[in-house]
């Protein structure tokens, strides 16, 4: 394995572990927990694992077609009309299943990352987001994204766990 690629696997172990104390921590009362509020609609805890989910898969296809030479998504791609779809996809199942499904992706992404070349990581795609990023640049993204929900998954619990006491 490569240095660069050696750096994103310590990222995204380290991300994995850190995050993972919080989701495999989750109680059944948290998951209706809400979470984001967008207008008349919003995202409760479940809604957001099960985003996480889908969201890595979806990163490491896009990561496999960059590297393979192919455009990342399509055209058209709709970020919130896809995250709308995804979520609504996985509503009845169960978190066990979604952090099945997440730490399978994240054991997919390493295995996929120890298969990329060096003169691979410099690679340009459009993200989901219409940013452009380097292969180098998804696997961190990928990191960092699933981190930032879960922060935010954290700082709803401690402020309601808050209220509790």
């Amino acid at each position: 394995m490569n240095e660069r690629a050696r750096l994103l696997l310590d990222h995204l172990s380290d991300v994995h572990a850190e995050t993972w104390t919080v989701l495999s921590s989750l109680r059944p009362e948290d998951l209706e927990m809400e979470l984001y509020v967008e207008g008349e609609t919003g995202w409760r805890v479940m809604d957001a694992v099960a985003h996480l989910a889908d969201a890595e898969r979806g990163l490491l296809g896009q990561i496999r077609r960059l590297v393979a030479g192919q455009p990342t998504l399509p055209d058209n791609f709709d970020l919130n009309r896809w995250n709308r779809g995804a979520v609504r996809k996985r509503a009845g199942q169960s978190l066990q299943a979604l952090l099945d499904e997440l730490r399978s992706g994240h054991e997919d992404a390493i295995a996929f990352l120890a298969t990329v070349a060096e003169s691979d990581f410099d690679r340009v795609g459009r993200h989901a987001s219409g940013e452009m990023l380097t292969t180098e640049g998804y696997f961190r993204r990928m990191g960092d994204h699933r981190r930032t929900h879960v922060a935010d998954i954290s700082r709803a619990l401690a402020k309601a766990r808050g209220k509790d006491h």
